[in-house]
């Protein structure tokens, strides 16, 4: 399908409004089942922020700052395995960008 602003949505579980995302992966908020790849049911509605698609007036995370969340992600498994650190000691990812926004600036694009 196509939004208003011409972008082809794929209609399924990803793109729809009632998804959730778990630790256990996709989930369906109606029926709070698993959902497959590409999955698709009769009650599937567009997602908002897909409704807005190509409207322009958004913003990108850096690629730099995807790689920064990483870097300190696998830093801080490492420490936590080898017994450097609790899990009480594991930063937020709130706390994650706002090291980076100190050193870098902002983690977005406009766009």
């Amino acid at each position: 399908m196509e939004n208003k602003y011409g972008i082809e949505i794929k209609k399924c579980c990803g793109s729809c409004l009632l998804k959730a995302i778990t630790h256990e992966g996709r989930k369906c908020r109606l029926t709070d089942e698993k959902v497959a790849s590409g999955g698709l049911c009769e009650k599937w509605m567009l997602n908002k922020a897909l409704e807005q698609a190509g409207k322009g007036g958004g913003t990108v995370k850096k690629r730099h700052y995807q790689k920064y969340l990483l870097e300190v992600a696998v830093t801080q498994r490492t420490a936590l395995e080898e017994g450097r650190i609790t899990i009480s000691g594991l930063m937020s990812i709130e706390q994650i960008r706002e090291m980076y926004r100190e050193t870098y600036g902002s983690e977005l694009y406009n766009i």
